[in-house]
C-alpha cells in the first residue's frame, strides 16, 4: 500500500466510529510499546500483555 503511493491518500473507513478507531489505534500502541522492553523477559511481556487485554476489553 506504501509502495503504491497510497499513504498519501485518504483511507476510508466508513462503518467505523472514532471511538471504536480511538481504542484500535489505543491497544495497537500499547502492544507496540511494550514490544521494545528488552528489560523483561518475554514470558513477562506476554503475561503483562495478558493482563493489559483483559483489562482492556472489559466494557462498562
Amino acid at each position: 500500500m506504501f509502495e503504491d503511493d497510497c499513504a498519501d491518500d485518504d483511507i476510508l473507513f466508513p462503518n467505523v466510529t472514532s471511538k471504536a478507531l480511538s481504542k484500535a489505534i489505543e491497544y495497537c500502541n500499547k502492544h507496540d510499546k511494550t514490544s521494545k522492553f528488552d528489560d523483561l523477559a518475554t514470558t513477562g511481556i506476554d503475561d503483562y500483555l495478558k493482563a493489559w487485554d483483559n483489562n482492556f476489553v472489559k466494557v462498562n
